[in-house]
């Protein structure tokens, strides 16, 4: 008996093969209509040889335009990206996260949603980062204390 089931194996391990084989040979383009914004393409070179002061900028143009024409996609990955660059040059979290912060409170859907959860993160790693000072602070002496 296992004798023959061993020779099935040979038998339906081709066929297997094949059929699988055929089904993976798709004339379906895989990324059909994406084509990459060449204005990012600037930004990312700027990115790459260090400097990200002038790839801020252009990062903030990039932004503005966004946020013009309604491009909820495009904005958000100016947001994104801006906030790398501003981590990068040394600008401080409420400088990061106050005008995010301000954005998503008059944003429509879906931006609004994906600058909170940005926004839920951030603080997050502003808390981990600062944990230290919280969880350190000074006890108080106990003058606050409800008669």
């Amino acid at each position: 008996m296992r004798h023959h089931t061993l020779r099935n194996s040979h038998v339906l391990l081709p066929l297997l093969l094949l059929t699988l084989a055929g089904g993976c040979r798709s004339k379906k383009p895989i990324a059909s209509g994406f084509v990459p914004d060449p204005r990012w393409a600037v930004i990312d070179s700027l990115a790459g040889i260090g400097q990200y002061a002038t790839a801020l900028e252009r990062t903030d143009a990039l932004l503005n335009e966004a946020r013009a024409a309604n491009d909820w996609r495009a904005e958000f990955k100016a947001w994104m990206r801006r906030a790398g660059f501003q981590e990068l040059t040394g600008i401080d979290q409420d400088s990061i996260i106050n005008p995010m912060d301000r954005r998503a409170a008059e944003a429509g859907m879906p931006l609004s949603q994906l600058l909170l959860t940005t926004l839920m993160d951030r603080w997050w790693q502003r808390y981990q980062n600062e944990r230290w000072r919280i969880m350190e602070r000074t006890e108080l002496d106990g003058s606050f204390d409800a008669a």
